[in-house]
């Protein structure tokens, strides 16, 4: 997901959406990759050390996919052409809108907040 979609970078309600169904297009493509092989027919591992805390420190081994194709990429940009040939247009989904506050709580005064913090904090002027 973070190959389409990366934390760093603000992306508008749209894009993001556009960018969540290319992730999943992708990662539905290459469902059921089979394990890589060696020249001479032995499969392929990769050697790992695991980042978790909770795990005991040791190497482990991990499985070795094929590479992806791509093939879907094909697909789309000859869609794109042939809608911009045919001068079709876009079709826009139907998206929910946004809501501004998206809390389940009702946003309460501001000045009330401002207020209950400074008195919960240790530098609070006294």
């Amino acid at each position: 997901m973070l190959k389409y979609a990366p934390k760093r970078q603000h992306f508008s309600y749209e894009g993001m959406v556009c960018r969540t169904q290319l992730a999943a297009i992708d990662h539905n493509s290459h469902i059921g990759r089979q394990q890589s092989t060696r020249k001479d027919g032995t499969l392929q591992y990769r050697i790992v050390c695991p980042k978790s805390r909770s795990a005991i420190k040791k190497w482990v081994a991990k499985v070795k996919l094929e590479k992806k194709t791509y093939l879907y990429r094909e697909d789309l940009m000859k869609d794109v052409v042939l809608m911009r040939t045919n001068r079709l247009e876009k079709s826009h989904a139907d998206l929910p809108p946004v809501l501004p506050n998206t809390a389940r709580l009702e946003t309460p005064d501001r000045a009330e907040v401002i207020k209950r913090t400074q008195q919960h904090t240790r530098f609070a002027p006294k």
